[in-house]
């Protein structure tokens, strides 16, 4: 087989037209229903009749293992689902939504089942539909506070209380979003008092006032307990919170208040950050819901006798039920990146959801201490980029972020920074060019990186060279190839790269291009040298590490003496004079310095992607168009982009080692951990295992192996980067500023510069030493 042309241009990363793909952990089989709280007036009795349904579902001669079911509110709705699983292989497939009785008796089992026991007892109104529920909107891959229900002191459920569970659930987290999930097992076998169902309970809660991500949020709940405990809705039933119960462990040191520790009469004996983070959080049980699991980790057993609900026929109303309240807002409308679907949107599919613009107005409140602003310095920029500053915070200040816009005084900051309420922060880029000048962009997240923050991306473009901006899908597909691949194309031995707006000049006097030409064509090998190059011939060459100004000596420069425009050669000599500005540029193009990138992508130094256009803010997931692909050819679409992009092969270029201590190499377990959290960052999804980069991906390249005193590590041979990783060259702009924050922002640290977010960085000086905190 032949290998691959490695010389091809960069494969495009192309803006999923399915913003909510498919993802492992997909509800393929369920029934749904949709109730708004008018019809639940109207049905009578439901959580009875629904226990009734689960009990003949069980009772069925289909092999169920257990049910899942769920709800979550929607603006005057509640959307529910209930999802078999099945221990024995059963017909399975990917449908969007139908009505059951469109289909007839052609769901696969056991889903069929489900819908035919349902039908009984759900009145005639009320359609029941069938296919496919994606989770990703719900981000399983970004965890939220979650608490199961669990038994405490030997306790039964109550019996005879009427009036409590669900339905008083729904009730008291009215205008919050959150996901209610359940799973239920029948275990008739050996259990006493007929206690033949095991229910694992979760609720979710997404909000950020709810979230604790940061030390100070959890010494806030040790101190004053949850905003909301969700069990609390249950307590009559004998249950309590999982979170609850861990936080009745925890105090905070008496001699540092910022420790948080287990008691140390209690059984979980002190306890690290990170664990204990965990635990009040409920992280491993938001991942574990999507799973299906139903067990608990063995720290459970410290906080409670039954980590599930044992629970009998007649107790299971209380935990499933049909019901619906009104809100007074939308309850998810305040959840950025958070996106649940309504019953037209199963329907019609997860390709039909797009991203909710965000409708903003400037200038909302004349009084407003952002609205006010008046541009100051040329930093602020034009009045639309520093118009759209504005608009941009407010927009975070509304979802509850604290918002510093930086008054720049010549330094190089970014537009504007943000901390959210859980204590991250992040900086934000508000960028008005459409596509001429992409190093901008790559410039300033590069700074950002390297001070340890990552960040935020905001496209507003505004009328480029008199022409109207692209639509924001077509923007933000251009975004998201730049930040996966951060070049302007492959070369042969490396890649050419774009230009900053920055020129080259020695001694004040600007650098020129020969004559004629008019775009500084700049490239860099595998080896770290930057060249410039003219139809093949190297004008100017030299490593990336040195001054760009040594590189010059060939080049002419342009001299302005008394209002007149001097061209000279590189000896002194005079090439040309000109009277005018205009007639000087017709001839001749000054040398834009390269932007040379820190790293072969950027996607993992952003955290988000909106564009601001027609005064709506919009964002956009960072991902592929492989995304959307079944795994395998995902794997294979995803690594051929890796291999043919980031690689360069030597062997096409002639520069082979035959010594093989001289062979170049890609050590695999280096590429595979660069490639993965590419992958990961273009995707909803894993990243590909181990084996996929082995010897059977022989299409890409061809795997070896060198035995070494450590074991044998395998590798791939005479392959090398595109550019070395991590280099930073000294003609970047903004390498001795320092972030500058808001006096009153609490920071865990008196540095201002974090850890660098950039792999093996070299060529950073004194960067990462200790820097004091800039305020203003």
């Amino acid at each position: 087989m032949s290998k691959p042309d490695r010389r091809a241009e960069i494969q495009q990363v192309q803006l999923p037209t399915d913003t909510l793909s498919q993802t492992p952990f997909d509800y393929n089989q369920a029934a749904v229903m949709e109730l708004t709280p008018a019809q639940a007036t109207q049905f009578e009795r439901s959580g009875e009749r629904m226990a009734a349904a689960i009990r003949d579902i069980f009772n069925s001669e289909q092999p169920i293992d257990y049910l899942e079911f769920g709800c979550y509110h929607l603006e005057d709705r509640n959307l529910i689902f209930l999802s078999p699983s099945s221990y024995k292989i059963q017909d399975t497939y990917q449908a969007d939504l139908s009505v059951s009785a469109d289909n007839g008796y052609g769901e696969p089992e056991p889903l069929q089942t489900v819908v035919n026991i349902l039908e009984d007892p759900i009145p005639d109104w009320l359609d029941i539909y069938t296919g496919s529920i994606p989770v990703a909107g719900f981000k399983p891959s970004s965890p939220a506070i979650t608490f199961r229900l669990v038994m405490d002191d030997g306790r039964k459920l109550s019996t005879g209380v009427n009036g409590v569970g669900l339905s008083t659930l729904l009730e008291d987290l009215r205008n919050e979003p959150f996901l209610y999930h359940a799973i239920i097992r029948h275990r008739p076998e050996n259990c006493p008092e007929n206690f033949e169902y095991q229910l694992t309970v979760r609720i979710v809660l997404f909000g950020t006032r709810h979230q604790l991500q940061s030390k100070k949020d959890i010494a806030t709940m040790v101190e004053n307990g949850f905003p909301i405990d969700p069990a609390a809705s249950f307590e009559e039933l004998g249950v309590t919170s999982s979170l609850e119960a861990f936080r009745n462990l925890l105090y905070r040191d008496w001699y540092d208040p910022s420790i948080i520790k287990f008691k140390s009469e209690g059984p979980l004996d002190g306890g690290n950050l990170h664990s204990i983070q965990n635990l009040v959080t409920g992280k491993d049980q938001f991942r574990d819901l999507f799973r299906g699991r139903y067990g608990a980790p063995n720290e459970y057993d410290a906080i409670c006798d039954y980590d599930r609900i044992l629970a009998r026929e007649t107790d299971l109303g209380a935990f499933i039920d049909l019901d619906a309240v009104s809100q007074d807002v939308d309850p998810f409308d305040g959840v950025p990146g958070r996106t649940v679907l309504t019953l037209d949107q199963l329907q019609a599919g997860p390709a039909s959801v797009t991203p909710d613009p965000v409708s903003v107005t400037t200038n909302v409140d004349q009084d407003d201490d952002i609205a006010t602003l008046d541009r100051q310095t040329a930093n602020d920029g034009t009045e639309h980029h520093f118009e759209a500053i504005k608009t941009v915070a407010q927009y975070f200040r509304e979802q509850g972020c604290a918002v510093h816009i930086v008054r720049q005084q010549g330094d190089s900051q970014p537009d504007l920074w943000i901390k959210t309420e859980a204590g991250d922060i992040y900086a934000v880029e508000v960028e008005t060019k459409n596509k001429s000048r992409p190093a901008n962009v790559y410039t300033n997240i590069t700074r950002a990186a390297l001070w340890g923050y990552p960040t935020i991306v905001v496209m507003a473009p505004d009328e480029d060279h008199g022409e109207t901006p692209p639509p924001s899908e077509e923007i933000a597909s251009w975004v998201i190839n730049k930040l996966a691949f951060c070049m302007k194309e492959t070369t042969e031995t490396g890649a050419k790269l774009h230009t900053m707006s920055k020129t080259a000049s020695i001694d004040g006097q600007p650098v020129l291009l020969p004559k004629g030409m008019t775009e500084s064509d700049w490239q860099i090998d595998w080896e770290g040298t930057l060249s410039l190059m003219n139809d093949g011939t190297v004008l100017a060459s030299g490593p990336t590490m040195e001054p760009v100004e040594s590189f010059f000596d060939e080049l002419p420069r342009l001299e302005k003496t008394n209002g007149e425009y001097i061209v000279r050669d590189s000896n002194g000599n005079v090439l040309n004079r000109y009277k005018t500005k205009e007639d000087f540029k017709k001839d001749w193009t000054k040398v834009n310095l390269p932007f040379v990138p820190v790293d072969l992508t950027y996607v993992h130094f952003v955290e988000s992607l909106y564009v601001l256009q027609d005064e709506e803010l919009t964002e956009f997931p960072i991902r592929a168009e492989w995304n959307e692909c079944q795994p395998a050819d995902r794997h294979e679409q995803s690594l051929e982009a890796a291999f043919s992009t980031f690689l360069v092969d030597l062997e096409e270029g002639g520069e082979v080692a035959e010594d093989d201590d001289e062979i170049t190499r890609i050590w695999e377990h280096e590429f595979r951990a660069f490639v993965g959290k590419w992958i990961t960052n273009l995707s909803d999804h894993e990243p590909p295992h181990k084996n996929v980069y082995g010897t059977h991906r022989k299409k890409f390249t061809e795997r070896h192996s060198k035995n070494q005193e450590t074991g044998k590590q395998h590798f791939y041979r005479n392959l090398a980067y595109r550019f070395p990783r991590g280099i930073v060259a000294p003609h970047l702009p903004g390498l001795d500023d320092r972030p500058r924050f808001p006096d009153d922002w609490e920071l865990d640290s008196g540095q201002a510069v974090r850890e660098p977010l950039v792999y093996d960085l070299s060529g950073l000086g004194e960067l990462e030493d200790d820097d004091e905190l800039v305020v203003t």
